[in-house]
């Protein structure tokens, strides 16, 4: 009989009006050998009191305190204090299915694999299920490349086995979570992707449950639709790294990263906008222009296959039409209730 004591790790930072629910969708868990590690990233509002209230109800639940630093710092604080063989990491405003962790579980041990993957659902704003797309059971280290390491990097095809790289869709072995492996949100973009990366270095196998499990809440407040101070030099790091992880693994896929890279400049232009200051937008849009790189790829995405809205956007980057891209970006996350 199954009996592993699995550690969920959940960041907490002023998510008041979500935390009871996805702390309650954890210890509603069909396996109950958990052990639940609340880390409290110097909340303002009455989180704190939610996780301590949790804990003097249930034996499982312990809260850890900290200055705010961040998910990431919270994810290391929480995995030093874990005691379980396996970890999970949750997002705070989401929602574990009942049988998330008996159904990742079962699938590391039944195939010998140091971690496992399942599939998720967004809800609350655009909904859509996201599924592996996968026969398999098991995912073999020779089927890395194809299955995980260039989806991660820019995926294709709609209809190619991809494991999306995600803190909150994996349960792993704790002894493979290695403190390099982690970066702070502090210096990088995609934090998660940069940890499910890494850690492809500590493992063989990664078992498949191609059942949706996770429900990832489209919270219009959370910090991925916000401004985000930096954001351009933390793309720069993340960019880095991926060249630099690809080169080390033997891999050339230049398509792709010109894809990641436009992408990228496209979520930078319009963070700009998100400050809802043309001087900022402008000078933003200024910086951006000193990185060849990054002009080379979003010439590149002109003639390549990408939405209207990006290739307008292109088209006046290039021109260095700024207060037109300016407005221009400002519609379009206005039409999405964002700015």
């Amino acid at each position: 009989m199954v009996n592993n004591l699995v550690s969920v790790i959940i960041p907490m930072y002023n998510v008041q009006n979500f935390a009871a629910e996805c702390v309650e969708s954890v210890l509603a868990q069909t396996y109950k050998n958990i052990e639940v590690v609340l880390v409290n990233d110097g909340s303002t509002d009455s989180t704190l009191e939610i996780c301590q209230t949790f804990a003097g109800r249930d034996s499982r639940v312990r809260v850890i305190e900290k200055e705010n630093g961040g998910p990431t710092s919270c994810r290391v604080a929480g995995k030093r204090e874990a005691d379980g063989e396996y970890i999970f990491f949750s997002d705070s405003d989401d929602i574990l299915k009942p049988e998330l962790i008996e159904k990742l579980l079962k699938a590391c041990i039944e195939n010998n694999a140091e971690a496992a993957a399942c599939g998720y659902e967004k809800f609350g704003g655009e909904n859509a299920e996201f599924r592996i797309k996968s026969n398999k059971t098991v995912i073999e280290k020779n089927d890395f490349e194809s299955a995980i390491i260039l989806p991660a990097v820019c995926p294709e095809a709609a209809d190619e086995i991809r494991i999306a790289p995600f803190y909150w869709n994996h349960l792993y072995k704790a002894e493979c979570l290695t403190d390099d492996c982690f970066i702070s949100d502090k210096i990088c973009t995609r934090e998660d992707v940069y940890t499910n990366l890494k850690i492809l270095n500590n493992i063989n196998r990664i078992a498949v449950v191609d059942e949706v499990l996770y429900r990832y809440r489209m919270n219009m407040n959370s910090i991925t639709v916000a401004f985000r101070e930096g954001k351009l030099e933390k793309d720069l790091y993340f960019i880095s790294f991926i060249k630099s992880f690809l080169q080390q693994q033997g891999i050339e896929c230049q398509d792709r990263v010109n894809k990641m890279i436009y992408g990228a400049a496209y979520g930078c232009i319009d963070n700009f906008c998100k400050k809802g200051s043309y001087e900022v937008f402008k000078n933003g849009i200024k910086k951006m222009k000193t990185e060849q790189e990054i002009n080379d790829a979003i010439k590149v995405s002109l003639n390549g296959n990408v939405s209207k809205a990006q290739k307008i956007a292109g088209e006046l980057y290039t021109k260095n039409a700024v207060l037109a891209l300016y407005n221009f970006r400002k519609l379009i996350l206005k039409s999405k209730g964002i700015g």
